[in-house]
């Protein structure tokens, strides 16, 4: 794990975003009886970092119970140890300003700090195909 550093991470995350858009090109094309949800995207973007990361475990939606139950969107780990827990991913639809400061303030305040500390987090606002913010952060307490 300690290989890869943060322009890794940034470029693999990038990778898996440009990825999800080629082999679903249409993941935002929906009838009006279907509407599209984070949920359903962060799932799909999951399947694309994983796909990047094979030795890693990968989780969606999990409840940490020493974090108030809180939930990280994504999470790449080895499950029954916190020793190799890489990157939690925060993702927002189409989120304002406010909604992805508190994504990052989470990653920050709680998936980097207690008992779990991955070692990178990413916030993911997801526009369209042509537009992705995309913010990535290297743990300062990683050790």
């Amino acid at each position: 794990m300690n290989e890869i550093d943060l322009n890794q991470m940034i470029q693999l995350i990038n990778a898996a975003i440009a990825g999800l858009y080629v082999r679903q090109a249409n993941i935002f094309d929906f009838t009006a009886q279907t509407g599209l949800t984070e949920w359903n995207l962060a799932h799909h973007l999951a399947n694309e970092i994983h796909a990047l990361l094979p030795a890693f475990n990968c989780d969606v939606d999990v409840t940490k119970h020493d974090h108030g139950n809180m939930r990280p969107d994504i999470i790449f780990h080895q499950r029954g140890t916190n020793l190799r827990n890489l990157l939690v991913v925060e993702t927002k639809f189409r989120g304002n300003n406010g909604a992805v400061a508190s994504d990052i303030q989470k990653i920050q305040n709680e998936w980097f700090g207690g008992q779990l500390v991955y070692k990178f987090g990413a916030s993911i606002n997801l526009w369209d195909v042509n537009h992705t913010d995309v913010q990535v952060f290297l743990n300062p307490n990683w050790h």
